[in-house]
């Protein structure tokens, strides 16, 4: 029922909101301009909210677990990196593949604070690591060395300080980035919200908004 609700009154959003849309969707498109976006850590897919302006972009997901394929959709052009985005280029990294494998990350898992939650989202069974998967690194400043980027969007379970020293040079240039943070470390030493925010703070970035606040409580997710 809960779910049913929420569709209708999204829907209700979309329709109000509609014109609104068209109108930065023609804007967008008159500008006669292609959009360059990255997209770290792209297991789900490419974000639908991109959808209202798809056919200017120029698209590069990046994800290094092979289970993971991606449709071109109207995007202008879409392109897939299989490496480890870090700090520094050309190092062997693993990634720890887990059986949610939405959670594979860089950083393993730290047990003595998720076991302080019982509920079956960060359960023993969700961070098991299946298999690893040793690769060479890339940084952006170097796979994107000859390319404009306009926007990043880093979800890569941790690892999105270490991506971001190695972005200094197209940190200088692009228009936006969203980031996936955490505020604890259910991981074991991965940097944490304040420390990102610090490190942006250097190339005049500036704090907008949370995109979503996911909560982790004692019984429930």
């Amino acid at each position: 029922m809960r779910k049913y609700i929420k569709s209708i009154i999204k829907n209700i959003f979309f329709y109000y909101l509609r014109p609104e849309n068209n109108k930065l969707s023609k804007l967008i498109y008159n500008l006669n301009t292609d959009l360059n976006i990255l997209d770290i850590g792209a297991a789900g897919g490419v974000q639908n909210k991109w959808k209202l302006i798809e056919k200017t972009l120029n698209v590069t997901c990046v994800e290094p677990n092979n289970a993971y394929k991606f449709k071109k959709n109207k995007f202008k052009s879409l392109d897939v990196i299989k490496k480890i985005f870090y700090s520094k280029p050309n190092e062997k990294k693993s990634l720890f593949i887990t059986k949610n494998q939405l959670m594979s990350s860089i950083y393993k898992q730290n047990h003595s604070y998720t076991n302080k939650f019982i509920f079956g989202y960060t359960n023993e069974e969700s961070f098991k690591v299946i298999k690893q998967i040793d690769l060479e690194t890339t940084t952006v400043d170097d796979s994107f060395k000859n390319k404009n980027l306009d926007f990043i969007k880093i979800d890569a379970e941790g690892a999105h300080l270490d991506i971001l020293k190695g972005s200094t040079n197209k940190l200088n240039d692009i228009l936006g980035l969203e980031i996936e943070c955490e505020f604890f470390n259910y991981r074991k030493q991965h940097p944490l919200y304040h420390e990102v925010i610090n490190f942006l703070e250097k190339f005049n970035f500036e704090f907008i908004d949370f995109l979503s606040i996911m909560r982790w409580e004692r019984n429930k997710f």
